[in-house]
């Protein structure tokens, strides 16, 4: 049964995990709207985003600049609606943010510093803009200092700081809104740090450009490159993720690569040293994503177990220590992944099933839907939001329950799910939801 719950673990502050505090933590706990609705999500280690199963887009953590995009400059510890917009895709920097559309349009908030929004300004938004008037945006990378991103077409585009070369323009100038790298139109994936760039192509070569320090590029040496440069002769790379110091990729076989700047074990091959050319992390062949964080990476297997290594910071590895490892550790093996994003010194992890991690108590309930006129009628809790009636089917959504419940049906819960619902709903909802069966 698909869950698509999202945990989050590693450093509380702004309340960027989610959990409705600001405290920090070494293993995985839960947002605070439980339930199985996420679909996508992004973090950037000061605010996260998140993209709902029903294509809504949320924000918490940090609100300086703007960055959650409710129009105002507030902190928020659990997470609140952006708008009423349909997403498809989203991206969050340390203070701004992009995300397309379902309709394929591009839109950014928060801070504008380089002309990182891609406005052709350099103002802070508080709230979602549209860049420019194209809708066929597919890809986006973290607008941490630049932003790079490929469209349906298979152009790559970019725009923000460019003091190392990293908008591949062969200068070093800064571009407050898109500007074409290079004339070719057979782009797939991108990532971009503070100071360097890197792109994959349909025939699977990897290409990087940007700050060369650490080896970060690939290549061989510390070089800076203003624009694309092929990384090795490889053609089988399949996605790409960078940070300032270091990077991990995939190989169409399955196996995970990495090279930069070695210190705390971020390389997981055991070692600290520094790498400037691609090494295959271990010998597995089950790799299925990985993202490169601060001295750290966490990556995902195809079976959905969920590693990290390098840094625990705030115990970002997910082992309830904050010790550094310089080879793969899993990360909660009670539970399936199926998505996660790394950013700053958090994580954030949509599961691929609910996981039960308490048998006692269960309470089995049976869905009796009332009219409107009754419910008005009655003293109703603060959080009805979180109920959704449709007069119209006689149905009702209980923010436990991945599905919509008409009248007559029953659903099981258990353990701290179970407990939540029934003293948030019994009693003050009257008939909306009414105890069947309990064990404890």
């Amino acid at each position: 049964m698909a869950g698509n719950e999202l945990w989050a673990w590693g450093s509380n502050g702004y309340g960027v995990l989610g959990d409705g505090t600001v405290i920090n933590r070494s293993s995985p706990v839960q947002n605070i709207i439980s339930g199985s609705v996420w679909e996508k999500v992004s973090t950037s280690g000061n605010h996260s985003l998140a993209i709902k199963k029903d294509g809504t887009l949320w924000a918490w953590g940090e609100g300086s600049n703007g960055s959650i995009g409710n129009n105002d400059n507030i902190n928020f510890s659990s997470p609140v609606q952006i708008g009423n917009f349909l997403w498809k895709e989203v991206s969050a920097g340390f203070f701004s943010n992009s995300a397309i559309r379902s309709d394929g349009t591009l839109w950014t908030w928060g801070s504008n510093v380089f002309g990182i929004l891609g406005l052709n300004d350099e103002n802070s938004r508080s709230s979602p803009v549209q860049v420019g008037s194209d809708n066929n945006w597919e890809q986006i990378s973290k607008p941490l200092t630049h932003t790079l991103a490929i469209k349906t077409d298979g152009t790559l585009w970019g725009w923000g700081e460019g003091s190392d070369g990293q908008l591949g323009q062969n200068d070093i100038l800064e571009y407050s809104s898109p500007v074409q790298i290079t004339t070719d139109s057979d782009w797939k994936q991108v990532s971009s740090s503070f100071t360097s760039s890197f792109a994959i192509k349909n025939d699977g070569t990897l290409w990087s450009w940007g700050n060369g320090s650490s080896g970060v590029l690939g290549n061989n040496d510390t070089i800076d490159l203003s624009s694309p440069a092929q990384v090795g002769s490889s053609s089988d790379w399949s996605s790409v993720s960078s940070t300032v110091s270091n990077v991990v990729a995939l190989k169409t076989n399955g196996t995970l690569w990495a090279w930069g700047e070695g210190e705390s074990g971020a390389l997981g091959n055991g070692y600290t040293a520094t790498i400037s050319s691609p090494v295959q992390v271990g010998t597995d062949s089950n790799w299925a994503s990985a993202y490169a964080g601060s001295g750290n990476v966490v990556a995902l297997k195809s079976n959905g177990t969920l590693w990290g290594w390098g840094n625990n910071y705030a115990g970002i590895l997910g082992d309830v220590t904050t010790n550094d490892r310089s080879s793969p550790l899993q990360i909660a093996s009670d539970k399936k992944w199926n998505f996660f994003s790394l950013g700053g010194s958090s994580v954030q992890a949509i599961t691929d099933e609910i996981t039960i991690n308490y048998p006692l108590p269960v309470y089995i309930f049976r869905v009796n839907v009332i009219d409107y006129a009754s419910i008005v009628s009655q003293n109703l809790p603060d959080s009805l939001e979180h109920i959704i009636l449709n007069l119209e089917n006689q149905t009702v959504y209980v923010p436990y329950v991945d599905k919509p419940l008409k009248h007559g049906d029953t659903f099981t819960l258990y353990g701290q799910k179970a407990i939540k619902c029934y003293q948030q709903y019994i009693g003050k909802l009257p008939k909306i939801l009414e105890i069947v069966n309990a064990e404890t």
